[in-house]
């Protein structure tokens, strides 16, 4: 019986984990500073609120592209592209955080991050679909 080994996932799916618990803890942080319990207050440009945000951002889009490395790992695909996304990704992440962190409204960060997520997407669904075709 053989086995597989999985060589970029853990590596990108460790990342996120403890980058979520970051996002988290920040969240806890401004909850405990802000004395709201639930909710964000009544501000939506709030520091709160920008923390609940790119905590559920991060939360929403994360989970997808585990699985997209996940699944592209185990059909074969090239190291190189794994990790490729799973860089591009993360520091697609960063970016978000940085750019949404500091305000609510437009900002570099936020938007690069967002791009770069999304490219990830797309770039993930069509070898995701190349692989498919051609195994």
């Amino acid at each position: 019986m053989s086995t597989f080994h999985l060589s970029a996932m853990p590596l990108y799916l460790g990342i996120h984990l403890l980058f979520s618990i970051f996002l988290a803890r920040q969240v806890v942080h401004q909850r405990h500073h802000a004395k709201i319990g639930i909710g964000t207050g009544e501000d939506p440009n709030s520091p709160l609120a920008r923390a609940v945000r790119v905590h559920g951002n991060h939360a929403e889009y994360t989970p997808l592209v585990m699985v997209l490395l996940l699944v592209m790992e185990l059909a074969g695909a090239p190291l190189w592209m794994l990790h490729g996304l799973g860089i591009i990704y993360t520091l697609a992440r960063l970016a978000h955080w940085q750019g949404l962190s500091g305000n609510s409204g437009r900002s570099k960060g936020r938007f690069y991050g967002t791009a770069c997520t999304w490219l990830c997407y797309i770039a993930g669904g069509i070898g995701c679909v190349y692989i498919f075709f051609t195994a």
